[in-house]
């Protein structure tokens, strides 16, 4: 999981753990789940088990799935992060955005695969005091923010962050 706001680049690592004394020598992996939210931008091997190994690979995003190919000379064994894979933020809201691993096959496929799915935690960039979000800050706001604090009424994400009005990550 990673946290970020619209227009960060995130790095989204893809965690391995292969069992002891087992080598690969190939790897397929598929994602999905991350179109609402993400803008796929590559696979970065830069300190990855892909990268340590030399392996190749290719990448190729197809009717919002990301198609994951590695093949390497070297073996791979051991744990760590096989390689991660690059997106940009596209929505200013609070959601978690998934990262889903739809297929999984390392060499033939004879070995079972364990899956854990992961995402993106998008935070939206608070424009401190608006907390109805129609751009501005007036009364009407610090009504919404007094009956938060009195539990009349809750604020939405977006409007919690808004009402952080002193950043001290409280509304009050």
């Amino acid at each position: 999981s990673v946290n970020a706001r619209q227009g960060d680049i995130v790095s989204v690592p893809v965690n391995v753990t292969f069992p002891g004394g087992k080598n690969y020598d190939s790897a397929e992996l598929n994602f999905g789940g991350y179109s609402d939210g993400l803008n796929y931008m590559g696979i970065d091997t830069a300190g990855t088990l892909l990268g340590s190994y030399g392996w190749t690979y290719s990448a190729n995003e197809k009717n919002g799935l990301i198609l994951t190919a590695s093949a390497g000379a070297r073996d791979i064994s051991g744990s760590g992060v096989l390689f991660a894979l690059k997106f940009m933020v596209t929505k200013d809201t609070c959601a978690f955005v998934h990262v889903n691993i739809t297929r999984a096959l390392f060499n033939t496929g004879g070995d079972s695969v364990i899956i854990e799915n992961g995402g993106v935690s998008v935070t939206p960039v608070p424009d401190y005091g608006d907390v109805d979000e129609n751009g501005y800050v007036q009364a009407h706001d610090a009504a919404l923010i007094l009956k938060h604090v009195v539990a009349m009424d809750t604020l939405t994400c977006k409007g919690s962050l808004n009402a952080d009005v002193t950043g001290d990550g409280s509304v009050s």
